[in-house]
């Protein structure tokens, strides 16, 4: 007699790293979920504060973004530069955060959980998970009406606060997130401008409504703003150096001399829809996003009061994908799922401004589609269950550079390029389950980084 997956009792930790709702326990992949509790009572809120309850998993953070290694497998972070994707990708309620800029922005008080999966995840997360996936889930609004509201002070005259706010019916409910953080005095100055190095602003707002016209159709539709604006860090000569202009020596570990400071300013948004619908005993699943970056870094690449060399990146991103998923009845014993995914993106520098000399415009757009699928099957007993999946992904990007000189408005360089992928990855299990609460498997994985 064969049967269907485990039931969920109130005590389990629900988990989608298979893109459905289970078990822990019930998953053959090596997994770290923070829940909801968990988050707040240690204080986590964004993916740069998880090291501190995962292990494995490291996070290498600059002002403007993060690049996060698990086991030792991810993607050097230069310059947060807005085409640069990571080997462990990081989803938000199921849509595919890009730029490693926008995730250094990202931040909420409404967590449901983290999911950590570690190792490839090439079959059912595509392109660039081949460290692994972390996927952040926001909570649903509620109908039962609630807020909360927390506000804080600290060292560096730094003032942050909180708010989150649910409510409305059954059928229609909404929420609203928002996080604020200011820290005006900074760890240092800057000699020439007379500013503080080493503060920030942060604003982070997410609002999303819930609509459930009947038990078969769900559609959740959420939309989100953040910003950061920062002073530092100081770029800096060692101890000793003489600068180029020939008087700047170094000024101490958070001070600098730079004529321009080194400021970063991104904002993004996005906006994602969530629609699942019941066809039967089958689901039919849809999450379509719309994201977008802007904003500017600028540095002083000679470190001197004097206007000599310096740079500005100006930051731009675009990105629109779409997911389709259709999944088995929860209740049948067999479980599949099957899917293709829409990408789409244009990134890059718009300009790269050096200061006096030229403007480069590096772009990449990027062009893929893929589709998938996966089943598991219990062999021999309902207790042990095979899991096959395979993923077939076709890629095109493209690149084009263009410098144009300063002041004159030559042309100096117009050049374009493309590469085409066109891989298979996939996916083997097999797991054995001893008890309702023990699960022991093997797994081979494969996965693909762009």
């Amino acid at each position: 007699e064969m049967s269907g997956p485990a039931a969920v009792s109130p005590g389990d930790i629900v988990v989608t790293a298979q893109r459905r709702e289970e078990r822990l326990q019930d998953v053959p992949i090596a997994i770290n979920a923070v829940n909801a509790q968990t988050a707040e009572r240690t204080g986590i809120t964004n993916v740069v504060s998880l090291p501190a309850l995962v292990p494995n998993l490291t996070v290498t953070v600059n002002v403007a973004g993060y690049a996060p290694f698990l086991r030792g497998v991810g993607a050097n972070l230069y310059g947060s530069a807005p085409n640069e994707e990571q080997s462990v990708a990081t989803y938000v309620d199921g849509v595919y955060i890009a730029a490693p800029s926008a995730l250094g922005t990202f931040g909420f008080n409404n967590i449901e959980r983290i999911e950590v999966l570690k190792g490839p995840q090439g079959t059912l997360f595509g392109r660039n998970a081949t460290g692994g996936v972390i996927q952040v889930v926001t909570r649903e609004p509620q109908a039962d009406p609630e807020a909360r509201v927390s506000v804080g002070y600290g060292n560096y005259n730094t003032f942050n606060g909180q708010a989150y706010v649910t409510g409305g019916t059954e059928s229609l409910a909404a929420d609203v997130a928002l996080a604020y953080e200011n820290q005006k005095d900074g760890f240092g100055r800057n000699f020439t401008t007379g500013r503080g190095t080493f503060n920030h602003e942060n604003f982070a707002a997410r609002a999303s409504i819930l609509l459930q016209p009947s038990d078969t159709t769900k559609i959740r539709i959420a939309g989100d703003y953040s910003s950061i604006e920062a002073n530092g860090p100081e770029l800096q000569k060692p101890r000793g150096v003489i600068a180029v202009d020939g008087t700047t020596t170094y000024p101490g570990r958070y001070n600098g001399y730079s004529d321009d400071q080194y400021h970063t300013s991104l904002k993004q948004r996005g906006i994602a829809a969530n629609i699942s619908q019941d066809i039967g005993d089958l689901k039919l699943v849809s999450i379509t996003s719309f994201r977008r970056l802007s904003g500017d870094i600028n540095w002083d690449q000679d470190q001197t009061a004097s206007p000599i060399a310096g740079h500005v990146f100006n930051h731009a991103s675009r990105v629109f994908s779409q997911e389709l998923q259709l999944l088995s009845s929860p209740s049948s014993s067999i479980e599949w799922m099957m899917g293709g995914f829409f990408y789409r993106t244009r990134a890059g520098y718009d300009p790269l401004h050096l200061k006096l000399r030229a403007d480069i415009y590096g772009i990449q757009r990027t062009h893929s589609a893929s589709v998938f699928g996966q089943v598991t099957i219990p062999i021999f007993s309902p207790e042990t269950k095979l899991t096959a999946g395979i993923r077939y992904t076709d890629e095109t990007q493209f690149v084009n550079w263009r410098q144009v000189l300063i002041p004159s408005g030559v042309v100096a360089l117009d050049a374009s390029d493309k590469i085409s992928y066109k891989k298979p990855t996939w996916r083997l299990s097999l797991a054995h389950a001893f008890n309702p609460d023990v699960n022991a498997y093997i797994s081979y994985n494969r996965g693909m980084k762009m």
